[in-house]
């Protein structure tokens, strides 16, 4: 598994608005420049954290970005899943795949199965606050 830069700056993208709550809509040049990401590849994250209703923008005068729940009601896998798609440590176990056509007779297939299983479990039980005070099961 590998998460891309595009899953990770989503996941500082959504620490950042957590941490700006109580303030509003932050603009997204503010969250450019505090989080050293370009402008353009904001363009690019936060519309489809909008799309799937993780956060709400709103444009003109005092517009910009903010969660639309409270933080510690994402986690850091639903965050990931919608950036990165799948979190599946082999191309066998994406849910996009329909299944492993060797699952039956593959000896490694339930090596896989059980890292996938820990690497949602995990991910699901981190959640945005979690991420903004530190507090990182280990």
């Amino acid at each position: 598994m590998f998460i891309s830069s595009r899953g990770r700056y989503a996941l500082r993208v959504m620490t950042e608005l957590a941490e700006n709550g109580d303030e509003g809509f932050t603009p997204m040049n503010q969250i450019a420049a505090k989080l050293g990401i370009s402008l353009k590849y904001l363009e690019q994250i936060l519309p489809v954290l909008t799309k799937n209703q993780l956060i709400e923008g709103i444009s003109g005068k005092g517009g910009g970005y903010r969660l639309t729940r409270p933080p510690e009601s994402y986690t850091v896998g639903e965050i990931l899943r919608l950036t990165e798609g799948s979190l599946a440590p082999v191309t066998c176990l994406s849910a996009n795949d329909h299944g492993c056509p060797n699952e039956t007779h593959c000896k490694s297939y339930a090596v896989w199965a059980k890292l996938n299983d820990v690497i949602n479990e995990y991910l699901d039980s981190v959640s945005l606050t979690d991420v903004i005070v530190g507090k990182v099961h280990n």
